[in-house]
C-alpha cells in the first residue's frame, strides 16, 4: 500500500465539494444502486483505485525484470553485430514513433 509522509490530521476525513447538486445526485443514485451510502461508496472506489494502482506498479517492476532478462540472454546468444542491427532498429522505431507523436500534438 502507498505510504505517504503527512502531518497529523486533527480528523480521518475528506471534504468533497461538487459543482452541482445534479452530479451530486447521479453519484448518490450510483452509490445506491450498489446498495450503499454516497460516503462508504466514495470510500471503496478510492481503496479500489489506490490497490489498482499498486497492482500496477508490481507489474510494471516485472515486465521490467523480465525484459532486462530476455535482454541478457539474447546479449548472450547473438553476435555482436546482431545485438548492434537490433540496437539501430529499436532506436529507429523509436525515433519513429516520438515524430508520430510530435506530429499528432501539432
Amino acid at each position: 500500500m502507498l505510504k505517504l509522509k503527512s502531518k497529523r490530521r486533527a480528523e480521518n476525513r475528506v471534504n468533497l465539494r461538487f459543482r452541482d447538486e445534479k452530479f451530486l445526485d447521479q453519484l448518490e443514485i450510483l452509490a445506491h444502486s450498489k446498495g450503499l451510502t454516497l460516503p462508504t461508496w466514495i470510500r471503496s472506489v478510492l481503496m479500489r483505485e489506490l490497490n489498482f494502482s499498486e497492482e500496477k506498479k508490481i507489474l510494471a517492476n516485472r515486465v521490467s525484470e523480465s525484459t532486462l532478462v530476455s535482454h541478457k540472454l539474447l546479449e548472450r546468444l547473438l553476435s555482436p553485430e546482431d545485438v548492434s542491427d537490433a540496437r539501430k532498429k529499436v532506436q529507429n522505431y523509436l525515433q519513429s514513433v516520438k515524430k508520430h507523436v510530435r506530429k499528432d500534438d501539432d
